[in-house]
């Protein structure tokens, strides 16, 4: 196949090269869906560079997925069902995304603790500080809301607009990827060597309560 004539191959000849896993047909695809995606992507997202990082999403997706792909349904059309399922996936992450800036934005200035400036902050305060800058902003901003903001999962939950027991989970998870994080640090050893000592008490507790 020619890189010219990317153009006059079917459909049904792209779908048995993906297949193969042949790289030239990926190119293929770009070339004869690229262009046209990316328009119908935009008209979705309404912002350019949103655009084509989706674009790429389909792209990888419509390669991995090629054998899920039914005739039932042209491969157009197929591909372009998956242009539309990453596109509001998109949108919907970046709604939710821009609700939890919002509510940081909201937080009254009573609720939050005076900053101090110490002198010789903890190596342990050094670091911390410097993980939770570094997490994903919905992480981050979780913690800071529930541990610093001191808002109950309650009041989270109403702002945003979800269920509390969807503040439970993503509270859960960040806290996780923090204590992940932080292990890795000497200057948290003894910490983790307490915590799991109490971790280990409070399930044999649970297992003698059994009997």
């Amino acid at each position: 196949m020619e890189a010219t004539n990317f153009q006059q191959i079917t459909d049904e000849e792209l779908f048995k090269g993906l297949r193969t896993g042949d790289t030239k047909y990926h190119l293929c695809l770009q070339r004869k869906y690229a262009k046209k995606l990316l328009r119908f992507i935009y008209n979705k997202v309404k912002n350019f560079e949103d655009a084509k990082e989706i674009l790429n999403d389909v792209l990888y997706a419509t390669i991995l997925k090629i054998d899920t792909y039914s005739s039932r349904a042209s491969l157009k059309t197929w591909i372009y069902t998956i242009a539309l399922n990453c596109s509001r996936d998109f949108l919907a992450k970046k709604i939710r995304e821009e609700r939890f800036i919002t509510i940081a934005e909201k937080i009254k200035p009573e609720r939050l603790p005076a900053e101090k400036q110490e002198d010789n902050p903890t190596p342990q305060a050094v670091i911390l500080k410097e993980i939770l800058e570094k997490m994903r902003e919905r992480d981050r901003i979780l913690l800071e809301l529930y541990y610093i903001a001191g808002f109950t999962g309650e009041e989270i939950a109403t702002y945003l607009g979800v269920k509390e027991g969807a503040i439970r989970v993503g509270l859960y998870r960040a806290r996780n990827r923090l204590r992940n994080k932080l292990a890795t640090y000497p200057e948290f050893k003894s910490y983790f060597q307490s915590y799991n000592c109490e971790n280990h008490k409070e399930k044999e507790d649970e297992q003698g309560s059994i009997y």
